[in-house]
């Protein structure tokens, strides 16, 4: 507060040594407001990776549960370098993983119609997406998966976002 004093009366030297010691606490603040982000990161990793773990267990391959494991130990290198990018990164690649085995579940096209269904007014065209529900729940009562899949996914091609983003499992 004396150098913001001296510094409003004209003096250079307290004006910057103010400046610097509001850079400082800057800095600090920024250091403060980080490490209270990792906990929370720590907790969507932790999240992710057990809901991950669940669709792997019960609808993924060999291979994807192999590939869960490499990317958790890519994680936790990534946490301890607090390389934010990384960890971004192969939270994607557990998110497709997820994705892809939750796909599989055979009810999963029609938990995905289902959440369309609830959707239709942020479509770019709600007339077409009813038209769709209806083929889709048409496909749903006949059994055809395929085209039940073909319609969710075209249903997606209205809604905003891309596809990987509509998907129910992505968001918990």
């Amino acid at each position: 507060m004396r150098d913001l004093d001296a510094a409003r009366g004209g003096d250079t030297d307290a004006a910057e040594k103010a400046r610097r010691a509001l850079i400082d606490c800057d800095g600090m603040l920024g250091d403060v407001e980080a490490a209270n982000a990792w906990p929370e990161l720590n907790a969507r990793v932790l999240e992710d990776h057990l809901a991950t773990a669940h669709w792997l267990d019960t609808q993924g391959t060999e291979v994807e549960r192999k590939a869960l494991s490499q990317c958790m130990d890519q994680i936790q290198r990534a946490l301890r370098a607090r390389n934010m990018r990384e960890i971004e990164r192969h939270l994607k690649l557990l998110r497709r993983l997820r994705v892809v085995a939750y796909l599989r579940h055979p009810e999963a096209w029609s938990w995905e119609l289902d959440a369309c269904a609830g959707r239709v007014h942020d479509t770019s065209d709600p007339k077409r997406a009813q038209t769709l529900l209806a083929k889709g729940r048409k496909a749903e009562q006949a059994g055809n998966r395929a085209e039940l899949e073909r319609t969710v996914r075209e249903l997606w091609g209205l809604l905003p976002g891309d596809a990987e983003d509509h998907a129910q499992i992505i968001k918990g």
